[in-house]
């Protein structure tokens, strides 16, 4: 397998180039891929389409850079979707409702408007931190109990089955 990486201006030939390629090694029946930007794919398709002798390819893959993670992802066992920012809230919203009766603190601010949504910042903002449940549950023990440390066992929670909950029907937790 050969990886071959074209630098250039605009409309200096390197898209003539990689067709040109790309028809030599098709006739010759080898498969070829080329990655542009998600935007261009069809129009690479197309123009490649117009540039082959008889109107169409077989063994060729032009591919932009989300279908190209989708087959690595794929190929790995990892083809699972990632979840949105409204999919994770939805989900938090769900996890807030049937453990509300762990929560200490969180039960009345769990049915707010948009307390999920600040939830998920702040497990998201702990994420990029590298701050786990169990970290949390830490620093409410070395406060003294009251809100604070009901607040932070109450967050450990929801991280922990968040987390739980991801990994069981996401296979990740990102």
């Amino acid at each position: 397998m050969a990886v071959t990486v074209l630098f250039g201006q605009a409309r200096s030939g390197k898209t003539t180039y990689c067709f040109e390629q790309m028809a030599t090694l098709a006739v010759q029946d080898f498969k070829t891929m080329l990655l542009v930007p998600d935007q261009a794919t069809y129009d690479t398709e197309r123009r490649f389409a117009d540039f082959m002798p008889g109107k169409g390819f077989m063994g060729v893959s032009i591919t932009g850079f989300t279908r190209l993670a989708y087959h690595v992802l794929q190929e790995r066992g990892k083809e699972k979707t990632p979840l949105s920012d409204l999919g994770k809230t939805l989900i938090l919203q769900r996890l807030l409702r049937r453990y509300a009766d762990r929560f200490t603190v969180l039960q009345t601010a769990a049915r707010q408007p948009g307390f999920a949504a600040a939830a998920g910042q702040f497990l998201w903002e702990c994420r990029s931190f590298c701050v786990t449940a169990d970290d949390l549950r830490r620093c409410a023990s070395t406060v003294e109990e009251g809100p604070l440390a009901r607040k932070l066992k109450d967050m450990a929670l929801l991280y922990e089955v968040y987390e739980a909950f991801l990994a069981e029907r996401f296979g990740s937790v990102d």
